[in-house]
């Protein structure tokens, strides 16, 4: 009789840590979770063609690689505003499969300058590689 209390208080205590640690990993998945969802409600109407982030010093400028300027081509072909690489234009409404990419180095960096119109909103963007 000894030995199955024994064994039930063992089973007892296990099954309370178990339920410890999944209700521990379940408030934590939630913590995460609302993390993600404040983040996302802070950047939710950003263009991906504008990236904020804290400059090291006041000499540096905002540079973006190759890849970034390639992902930022979506937009171009979405018709939110215009955009050349080294002199090259990118109309809005392109079709990606009609265009030749090659002139965007995926390696390369490039300097963006902005054109905004009279409401605020992004005209054209001119990236220029940075050698």
């Amino acid at each position: 009789m000894r030995e199955q209390t024994v064994t039930m208080i063992e089973m007892a205590v296990a099954t309370a840590l178990f339920m410890g640690a999944c209700w521990f990993s379940f408030h934590m998945q939630s913590e995460i979770d609302a993390g993600l969802e404040a983040a996302n409600l802070m950047n939710q109407e950003q263009s991906s063609a504008i990236t904020t982030v804290k400059m090291r010093s006041s000499t540096d400028d905002l540079t973006f690689l190759g890849s970034e300027v390639l992902f930022m081509l979506q937009e171009v072909q979405q018709g939110k505003y215009r955009m050349s690489v080294d002199g090259v234009m990118f109309l809005p409404g392109l079709e990606l499969d009609s265009v030749n990419l090659s002139v965007i180095e995926a390696g390369a960096r490039y300097q963006a300058n902005y054109s905004y119109s009279t409401s605020g909103t992004i005209n054209s963007i001119q990236y220029i590689k940075v050698r």
